[in-house]
């Protein structure tokens, strides 16, 4: 049993031992003191968890639709009026960003979702009448820029991602003072043309909020346009008498007569439309076409790519008679799974190339670096009537001294080419890998993959179950599965094999990440975009959850789990895991993930105004609600936990959300230790970064706090506990372009340098550890996979250690679940911390910190050091630390440390974490550590305590 001991005398005589210099009402010292306690404060249950990326032995940067599967496009729109059969749109609606050309919507599925009486309700499902998709008029040249009040004439550029050749048509229009919208002005026109390079606009630019209800100014006069060639006009006109706030440049590619507006005429009938109503518009691409699916704006931007399934293939469908291509549906499921298959019909001379960038050397973090030592393979589906295909690959040796090339047959078969990389390349250097169709015949293609050899593809790799097996994580969360914008994916291509898939990144589906993660006997953290129909919902917990005999069930009643059978699994998954966490979406309070976020609504019933974090607790509850439709929801709900997605700066976010959701578990916010989410700028290698990095959990103590709370409240209030935890949590980043800032490539790798340290991996733990305390019961680092970035290993050419932040945690899930004690402070270091961004400056903040966990007859000190040498105060920053403990006696003590300094060592390549048995001290009660190095971290394990 352990007691406090008889240590306070000891501790007593150790204070008066110490000389105290005073200073600013802060008191400074080289010394520590600090008292275990008996009193639990925590009891932390479950290990940490992770978010992957990707996992599984896939070839990383060659995976946009490689399986060659449907192109799943849903959006969200809001209907902007009231209509009785069709849905009233804005042109960024209509056109999901201009992408799409009018016609490509027709026949589409739609769901219009209202607030009611505080509930999400799918009021109509119904489809686009033929003809019915409207998406012309008069949109934006600029999406959000706007000419400044004080021009007359403004310099048009068409873009090279235009369509070339045509007429467009312009228009402009004034802005009031207050916002108001005028009318069109009378309309010009200029020809689109190729140009060479880019032209800026010389004008001056506003950003002015557009507001409806605002008194609106009459329109230009006297427009005109002086066509200077290659695409550029000088556009003029007479400015109104009125005070504006700037004007808008609107654009066609169709005359004014023939506009028709923007919007959705339905086929079939049902309630009325009304303004403010969220609406889901789906509908599967086939044909590889641009032609009546794309835009003229958007004609040869990536997302006409990504609408059409071109992916790897270097032209569309349509683009060229002599080499069409199209996705055709198999009659029949294939062996290897999957839904449709490349079919090319190519002429004479004719060739058809499917490749991309697909490795380099390790002058660079995006793409994959091959392995010498490894042997990878190659391989696709084919079959077909003439023709050939040729394997690409000039910078890897091919088995056989040669890229093989394959003559299709017509049957299906498998063929492989397996190749190796010469020598490590140590350079930056972009290479491809791929194939050439040549004609003439018409080919068949499907299932094109790239792995090592070692494992089935997208299985879990060796090293990966070692990796995870020793990190004794408890969960991951599957973030391949969001992010996924307009090009996303359906039950049906969700629940595909391994690459089967075009929406999501990697090739990741939701059996063959489930595989791995039964396999490494981890729980799944399931994020899952929100724009499911109800009876997809209902279809994912049969999928989960139904059991399935082939002999007695049948196919027809129960399609997802006679799938589930069909791809390796046998047992309902529920089998599989202790828990199945679910999180609707990610952050969706952030307009990067559009259009899978949030907004304020209006509840149609009583009027009141829904915020944006309550439209995501009720769109979580009307999940759950299609899901319990199921008979087979039993088996799941005693497993399922429920993620609101908060946000950490917004805490009202998560309140409302969690508030609206009743059925929720776990409230979940960010919590990084600096970058682009906590608002920060680049760490530099300096002692004051190095400091604000150790001393950040201190100064963001308040808003753990506050969260905490929330959920305690909450919890409280509706008699069901909430929980409280991260979602991501580990090393921040600031990137490019995020929060308006510029990151150089030098300052990128600055930065690589401090959030991999041994500094990083210190505040990693400390922050997890007093969040633990706080009672934050599940935490998420971000992200478990080698690399640059947010990872938790080195790049295998680079060692492929486990990162500090990385190591340490395993240190103390191994120790887990256990019971956190009060520690009491003494004496410790202290320091004012200044305001950083939006953190507040903290008076005498403690720069030593002890963390004590307790499991059994073990106990682990986690001994913290937030100081650095020099900085604020000049001295080594070397902490003598004495500790009473709650127990007399241990039978062994192993102690985990870093012994590199607390920065990173030169060649980027951290060595591993220490752990070394040592002595126990003769002294207890009394542990002393005589020299606790600034930004360092040690964690002591003693086993067999007793009094």
């Amino acid at each position: 049993m352990f007691r406090r001991g008889l240590f306070s005398g000891l501790a007593a005589g150790f204070v008066l031992g110490i000389v105290w210099a005073q200073g600013g009402g802060v008191a400074r010292a080289d010394n520590a003191s600090f008292t275990v306690t008996d009193r639990v404060i925590a009891s932390p249950e479950l290990p940490f968890t992770a978010t992957i990326a990707r996992i599984g032995n896939g070839y990383r940067s060659f995976f946009r639709n490689s399986g060659f599967e449907p192109v799943v496009f849903r959006t969200r729109m809001t209907a902007r009026a009231d209509a009785a059969n069709e849905i009233i749109l804005d042109s960024e609606d209509a056109t999901a960003g201009e992408a799409l050309a009018e016609g490509a919507l027709d026949g589409a599925d739609v769901r219009v979702y209202r607030v009611e009486n505080g509930r999400f309700v799918l009021v109509r499902a119904d489809r686009v009448a033929v003809g019915g998709h409207r998406a012309t008029g008069w949109k934006p040249l600029l999406s959000t820029r706007r000419i400044a009040p004080s021009e007359t004439s403004a310099e048009v550029v068409w873009p090279d991602q235009g369509r070339q050749g045509g007429t467009i048509h312009l228009s402009l229009r004034a802005i009031g003072a207050e916002g108001g919208l005028s009318a069109p002005s009378q309309p010009v026109t200029f020809q689109a043309a190729n140009r060479d390079g880019s032209v800026r606009a010389r004008n001056d630019y506003v950003r002015v909020r557009v507001r409806e209800d605002a008194p609106t100014p009459a329109p230009p006069s006297g427009l005109r346009t002086v066509d200077v060639g290659g695409g550029k006009a000088i556009l003029y006109w007479q400015a109104p008498r009125a005070n504006l706030a700037g004007y808008r440049i609107d654009y066609s590619t169709e005359p004014p007569a023939r506009h028709r507006g923007f919007g959705l005429d339905l086929a079939g009938s049902g309630p009325a439309i009304l303004a403010g109503d969220l609406v889901v518009v789906s509908k599967r691409f086939l044909n590889g076409a641009r032609a009546g699916l794309v835009s003229d704006r958007a004609w040869n931007s990536r997302d006409a790519d990504w609408l059409t399934g071109r992916g790897l293939i270097d032209l569309y469908g349509d683009q060229d008679s002599s080499r069409s291509w199209h996705l055709e549906v198999h009659p029949l499921s294939p062996p290897w799974g999957g839904e449709s298959y490349l079919s090319a019909t190519l002429k004479e001379g004719a060739s058809l190339r499917i490749d991309g960038a697909s490795h380099a050397g390790t002058d660079q973090s995006f793409y994959e670096v091959l392995d010498p030592a490894r042997t990878y393979v190659l391989e696709f589906w084919l079959r077909g009537t003439g023709g050939r295909v040729q394997v690409l690959g000039p910078a890897v040796v091919w088995a056989g001294g040669r890229a093989p090339v394959f003559e299709p047959g017509p049957d299906w078969q498998k063929v492989q080419a397996e190749f190796r990389m010469p020598s490590l390349a140590r350079d930056g250097r972009i290479r491809q890998i791929g194939l050439r169709l040549d004609g003439p015949g018409q080919i068949d293609l499907d299932a094109l993959q790239i792995r090592e050899t070692s494992a089935p593809y997208l299985s879990a790799t060796e090293k990966e179950l070692e990796r995870l097996r020793a990190s004794r994580i408890s969960a991951l969360r599957t973030h391949a599965f969001i992010k996924t914008g307009t090009s996303t994916y359906d039950l049906a291509a969700l629940t595909n094999p391994a690459g089967a898939i075009d929406g999501v990144r990697f090739g990741q589906t939701l059996p063959q990440t489930l595989d791995v993660m039964a396999v490494a006997g981890v729980d799944p953290w399931l994020q899952i975009e929100p724009h499911f129909a109800p009876e997809e919902w209902a279809g994912l917990v049969e999928f989960l959850a139904a059991p399935f005999d082939p002999d007695r069930d049948s196919a027809e009643d129960l399609p997802w789990a006679a799938k589930r059978v069909a791809s390796g699994r046998a047992r309902p998954w529920t089998d599989a895991f202790d828990r199945i966490y679910f999180e609707l979406g990610n952050e969706m309070w952030n307009p990067l993930f559009a259009p899978w976020t949030t907004t304020a609504m209006t509840d149609a019933s009583t009027g009141k105004r829904v915020s944006a974090g309550d439209t995501l607790g009720l769109w979580t509850e009307h999940a759950l609600a299609a899901m319990r439709t199921s008979p087979h929801w039993p088996a799941l709900e005693p497993k399922l936990v429920t993620v609101i997605g908060g946000r950490a700066s917004r805490p009202e976010f998560g309140a409302d959300a969690a508030r609206s959701a009743p059925s929720s578990d776990l409230l979940a916010v960010a919590g990084y230790n600096g970058g682009w989410d906590e608002g920060e700028d680049v760490p530099r290698q300096n002692p004051r970064s190095y400091f604000n990095l150790l001393n950040q959990v201190t100064q963001v103590l308040p808003t753990i706090r506050s969260h905490a709370a929330i959920a305690r409240d909450i919890g409280e209030a509706r008699g069901r506990p909430l929980s409280v935890g991260t979602y991501e949590a580990g090393p921040g980043y600031v990137l490019n372009g995020l929060n308006r800032r510029r990151v150089s490539r030098e300052q990128a790798d600055e930065q690589e340098a401090v959030m991999k340290s041994v500094a990083a991996g210190t505040a990693t733990l400390d922050s997890f550890l007093t969040r633990a305390a706080e009672g934050y019961a599940v935490q998420n680092f971000f992200t478990f996979e080698e690399g640059n970035l947010w990872k938790s290993h080195a790049d295998w050419h680079e060692g492929g250690n486990a990162l500090p932040s990385w190591a340490f945690l395993e240190v103390v899930n191994a120790f887990l679940p256990a019971q956190m004690l009060a520690v009491e402070t003494e004496i410790v270091p202290r320091a004012d911390l200044e305001e950083v961004r939006r953190r507040a400056a903290v008076k005498g903040a403690p720069l030593v910190a002890v963390h004590a966990l307790r499991s059994g007859d073990r106990l682990a000190l986690a001994v913290i050091s937030r100081r650095v040498s020099a900085y604020p105060d000049p001295g080594d920053a070397v902490t003598s630390v004495r500790i009473a403990l709650p127990f007399s006696r241990a039978d062994t003590l192993t102690l985990h440390r870093y012994t590199d300094p607390f920065t990173m060592p030169a060649d980027r390549n951290p060595i591993a974490l220490s752990s070394e048995p040592v002595p126990v001290p003769a002294t207890l009660p009394e542990f002393v550590i005589p020299d606790l190095p600034p930004g360092q971290a040690r964690i002591y394990v003693f086993d067999g305590v007793s009094d």
